[in-house]
């Protein structure tokens, strides 16, 4: 797989939890970094997410979510 981007995160959304996955990599690098967070779905943990995201200097975000749970991280 060839490297696009340098930091890209995926998240997964379920009701009371979402699971962030960054890599972190440039395209010289063989295998990306893998960091992993986890928060509370609730108002102050979405925005430590948002300020998480923003630390790991993350500029492309995929999300996966069943219903309607994506909403408020969205």
């Amino acid at each position: 797989m060839e490297v696009v981007a340098e930091s890209v995160a995926g998240i997964d959304v379920h009701q009371k939890e979402i699971t962030v996955t960054v890599l972190i990599g440039s395209a010289e690098s063989a295998k990306p970094k893998k960091v992993h967070a986890r928060f509370q779905t609730v108002t102050f943990d979405l925005k430590a997410c948002g300020a998480w995201l923003k630390q790991q200097d993350v500029k492309q975000v995929l999300m996966e979510s069943t219903g309607q749970y994506w909403r408020p991280v969205w």
